[in-house]
């Protein structure tokens, strides 16, 4: 053993003196690494390499149920993410490069319906997208530019089209025309 430098198995405790965390160390945290809540469920389970998460990761509510999985590289997410709500069931899917959402996603509501969906690219919305109300009947769809809606707008009611126009760095611009419930054009707006 090297002086001052944690090597082995090691375990810490609660107050009570119930188990908190468990894992390796190789001077710096190595391996597989649990931690647990007081009551003893288990809170989350990942791997460590040098003392960076890096692999596989799940974290659980305490009550049992999975809260979020997915992976490391370097301590920075990477890779498909999932989170859960309380009751397990799935609130997003999607992908993380260097830390930050990237790709397609989709979110969903409480009740597993989904609420969103469309791309991510450094975190911040892009291209089309789709939004949807607690049945899962979309209410819109357009485009982003940086997380700014910018280009074509479409929005619906119960649905079926009731408006559409283009924004432009998050402003309505140009004609835009509301249909009636039939499909009909009922008024015509411009915008500057």
């Amino acid at each position: 053993m090297v002086r001052d430098q944690k090597v082995g198995y090691w375990k810490s405790y609660y107050p009570t003196e119930k188990l908190r965390s468990e894992g390796r160390y190789q001077n710096t945290k190595t391996g597989t690494w649990k931690s647990y809540y007081e009551n003893g469920q288990l809170h989350l389970i990942g791997n460590y390499v040098a003392g960076a998460k890096d692999g596989f990761w799940k974290t659980f509510r305490v009550n049992g149920k999975l809260k979020t999985e997915g992976g490391y590289v370097s301590d920075t997410q990477a890779g498909w993410w999932k989170t859960y709500n309380e009751n397990g069931t799935l609130l997003s899917v999607g992908q993380y490069v260097n830390g930050k959402r990237n790709g397609y996603w989709k979110t969903y509501n409480q009740n597993g319906e989904i609420e969103s969906e469309g791309y991510f690219a450094d975190g911040l919305k892009v291209d089309w997208w789709k939004n949807y109300d607690g049945q899962g009947v979309l209410v819109s769809e357009g485009s982003f530019s940086k997380d700014i809606k910018n280009g074509l707008w479409r929005f619906y009611s119960q649905g079926v089209l009731s408006e559409e126009g283009s924004f432009f760095r998050g402003k309505k611009v140009g004609l835009w025309k509301r249909y009636s419930p039939s499909g009909s054009i009922m008024e015509v707006s411009e915008y500057d």
